[in-house]
């Protein structure tokens, strides 16, 4: 009886080092959907592995994921190293694969090269600049200003869009287009000109700072509305 069970024991012992060998190293290996990315932009990692049963990913910023195929972004610019560890079913044998994602720093300028008013106020409680029932309309221009009316930017009477009687009516900029600080809060401001007197302030619309929309992926158009302005600022991100 106790030859019988030392005989069990050792063909159950030869299976399992048998099973045990006969367990194939991963060969491991992935791809990156990027490896040149923005701050905040998702990296998707596909893992290409052959025998393998486990995964543990290091990106190489302090995260790790146990998924077959993780996505990550990271929060800070620069040069990350991903490390994938593959390991067969058992755990035994381990092979590891690398790349590098490079992470760029956040735009730090947005450039303005369109402004697309798609609604305006036409009179002002009942005093009119250019009152449509007496058959005239306005001579529009706008400026960009802070909350204390310092101008960033004046369309300038002499670039005024005249006889407006209905809104879409936009001005555009070629080249680099007009850009200040992102961290400044805006207003926009519309005027009537008028030849005779002071120019009638159509009123303003904004209190919005670029970097509230400097979050990825960046837009390339910003809707700013009012309750009797609207508008579309036309805008290019660049680092």
């Amino acid at each position: 009886m106790k030859n019988l069970m030392k005989l069990g024991f050792v063909i159950t012992s030869l299976v399992l080092i048998t099973l045990t060998s006969c367990q194939k190293e991963p060969s491991a290996s992935f791809s990156a959907s990027k490896t040149s990315v923005e701050v905040g932009e998702t990296v998707t990692f596909t893992n290409l592995t052959f025998d393998g049963s486990d995964y543990e990913w290091d990106f190489g910023d302090g995260q790790a994921s146990t998924l077959e195929n993780p996505t990550h972004s990271y929060t800070s610019a620069g040069t990350y190293a991903v490390t994938m560890n593959a390991y067969s079913e058992n755990g035994k044998k381990h092979d590891n694969a690398t790349c590098t994602i490079n992470v760029k720093n956040p735009p730090t300028k947005c450039y303005i090269t369109k402004i697309t008013f798609t609604k305006f106020k036409e009179d002002n409680n009942g005093y009119y600049w250019d009152s449509q029932a007496q058959g005239y309309y306005p001579d529009i221009y706008f400026t960009f200003e802070d909350a204390n009316n310092y101008q960033f930017y004046n369309s300038g009477s002499s670039n005024r869009i005249e006889n407006v009687t209905s809104a879409p009516f936009n001005w555009s900029w070629s080249g680099s287009g007009l850009t200040f600080d992102l961290n400044k809060k805006f207003y926009v401001r519309l005027y009537d000109y008028d030849s005779m007197s002071s120019d009638d302030d159509m009123g303003a619309c904004g209190g919005i700072k670029l970097m509230d929309y400097r979050n990825y992926p960046y837009p390339t158009t910003i809707d700013i509305n009012c309750t009797s302005m609207a508008y579309t600022l036309t805008v290019n991100w660049v680092e």
